[in-house]
C-alpha cells in the first residue's frame, strides 16, 4: 500500500488521464489500484504505466489511468491537493 498526494490531474492527448504529485510512503507499480472515497462513492482506477520525472528541486511521479468517462474525470477533480490510496 502506498500514499500519493495529487498535485495535478491532466489528460495526456492519445493516452488519457495523467495524475501527477508525490509519493508520500510506499511503492507504486503499474497494475496498482487507486483507491479514493468521492461524494461518498467508492472508486477504484487501475493504474497503467508510472513515471517519474526529475526537476531541479524535486522528482515529480506521473501516474497514468488511460481514457475514464467525462462523468469520472469531473469526480477526480476534487482530489487536487489530497493524498490518496494506492493499493
Amino acid at each position: 500500500m502506498a500514499r500519493f498526494k495529487v498535485n495535478n490531474i491532466f489528460t495526456l492527448t492519445n493516452h488519457g488521464q495523467v495524475l501527477e504529485g508525490e509519493v508520500m510512503d510506499g511503492e507504486i507499480a503499474p497494475g496498482n489500484l487507486i483507491r479514493v472515497l468521492i461524494n461518498e462513492n467508492a472508486l477504484s482506477i487501475k493504474i497503467k504505466s508510472v513515471e517519474y520525472i526529475e526537476g531541479k528541486e524535486k522528482t515529480e511521479i506521473r501516474l497514468l489511468v488511460g481514457f475514464l468517462d467525462k462523468d469520472v474525470q469531473d469526480k477526480l477533480k476534487i482530489i487536487v491537493g489530497r493524498t490518496i490510496s494506492i493499493v
